[in-house]
């Protein structure tokens, strides 16, 4: 989170601190690995002088999505074994005649 104030910042608070806690320069941290879920997260940052803003904002943790094959690297280790192929050809052919 970014807040600036000429009187400087006072305090940063999360509402829901038994799965977040959020740090004196604004930074949010899940404490342990969440669950698949929406989280309602209500932040505030005081200044000095006591004056508070607060906002509110949803968070959607998903699932990650599966890793895609490397298919480059498929194609180059089936060319390469095709060339192996073609050279072992070559060099029987050779041979026989």
């Amino acid at each position: 989170m970014n807040a600036t104030d000429g009187s400087g910042i006072g305090e940063w608070t999360i509402n829901n601190t038994a799965e977040f806690e959020i740090d004196s320069d604004g930074v949010i941290t899940n404490l342990d690995s969440l669950e698949l879920g929406t989280y309602s997260l209500t932040v505030s940052v005081s200044d000095t002088l006591g004056y508070i803003k607060t906002g509110t904002f949803t968070l959607t943790v998903v699932e990650e999505p599966p890793a895609q094959t490397d298919m480059t690297l498929i194609l180059i280790a089936g060319g390469g074994a095709a060339i192996v192929l073609v050279l072992v050809v070559i060099a029987v052919k050779k041979r026989g005649s």
